[in-house]
């Protein structure tokens, strides 16, 4: 049963690379005939001719070409080499979110679970709640806007808006790729810590007489 369910996940895996490749074409054959007005039979045509050419390349090891103004200077360059140079700075980006998602979402949820005001519980999780819900296109945009905002406005330069570097290039798309792992790891660390604050052992320690700051260091 379990090789059947990873052989059916990898067919609609693979149907649905085909699938993206194909429209791919289409949409590409489509703008540049679009002032040409060419008729559905030839956009079918070149975009199925495009969809060979592709998977022959593919099976060949090659991933194409690509140009890029803004990346590349405008020169052509393969794809191979061009997603090689972009692996060590999304391990950077994943790594650095990884972690921030962690100690966030720990330290949020745990004091969530621990806090004896219901008020601030409530915003917490009200928190987490609609940083797990957001788009993380959104969240991108609205972290460029309020940036841009506040330098406008008053002149503070909170984070740059583009480019890259180990610097505080980093800070938006560390903010950005961290934001739904942190509302999870936060959801689920205070539902573990309101579990353990609840069991006999602590509350024979509260008994005892021990501050709470030591039963949730130390105990729960």
């Amino acid at each position: 049963l379990v090789a059947g369910s990873g052989l059916v996940r990898l067919l609609l895996v693979v149907l649905t690379f085909v699938l993206i490749v194909v429209l791919s074409q289409v949409a590409l054959v489509s703008a540049r005939t679009r002032l040409e007005r060419a008729d559905l039979p030839t956009i079918a045509q070149q975009a199925w001719e495009g969809t060979s050419d592709y998977f022959t390349s593919l099976a060949s090891g090659s991933l194409g070409e690509a140009t890029s103004t803004s990346i590349l200077g405008g020169q052509r360059r393969a794809m191979g080499d061009l997603l090689l140079d972009a692996y060590s700075k999304s391990m950077i980006l994943v790594v650095l979110a990884i972690g921030l998602a962690a100690v966030a979402g720990i330290l949020v949820g745990v004091v969530a679970a621990a806090s004896r005001s219901g008020r601030l519980r409530r915003i917490l999780l009200t928190f987490t709640t609609l940083t797990v819900s957001l788009p993380s296109f959104l969240v991108a945009i609205a972290l460029i806007l309020g940036g841009a905002e506040i330098t406008a406005r008053f002149g503070i330069r909170l984070w740059p808006t583009f480019g890259f570097g180990i610097d505080n290039h980093l800070i938006v798309p560390v903010l950005v790729l961290a934001a739904r792992p942190f509302a999870q790891i936060a959801n689920f660390a205070y539902v573990a810590t309101d579990d353990v604050l609840k069991l006999d052992y602590i509350r024979t320690a509260r008994a005892k007489g021990l501050i709470e700051s030591v039963i949730l260091v130390r105990h729960a």
